[in-house]
């Protein structure tokens, strides 16, 4: 199992817009795609509050490119667009150039 961290806010909401089959390459499971963060502290222990949370972590059966592509959202969500129903997995990384497979 894989584990990304990523920043609470528009980090998280731009992940969770993102269509399931977007999350879903080849050597990806397909029941592995981020779907409800975790709520942590700095150390990674589960927040018991919002107040006390500062980030997320999302477990999965990522293959390392999805795991670049939460990492990636997770560093900069305002490429993902508000409106994500005819996003494609290309299309995703078309938007973190930096990170295609």
């Amino acid at each position: 199992m894989t584990t990304v961290r990523t920043p609470l806010g528009p980090a998280v909401d731009a992940i969770q817009r993102v269509p399931v089959a977007c999350w879903l390459g080849i050597n990806d499971d397909p029941n592995g795609f981020p779907n409800y963060p975790l709520l942590v502290d700095d150390t990674n222990t589960e927040a018991q509050t919002l107040a006390t949370a500062t980030g997320c972590i999302w477990d999965g059966s990522f293959s390392v490119a999805t795991a670049a592509l939460l990492n990636a959202i997770g560093a900069d969500p305002t490429r993902i667009p508000a409106a994500t129903t005819d996003l494609t997995r290309t299309a995703l990384f078309a938007l973190y150039p930096e990170v295609a497979p």
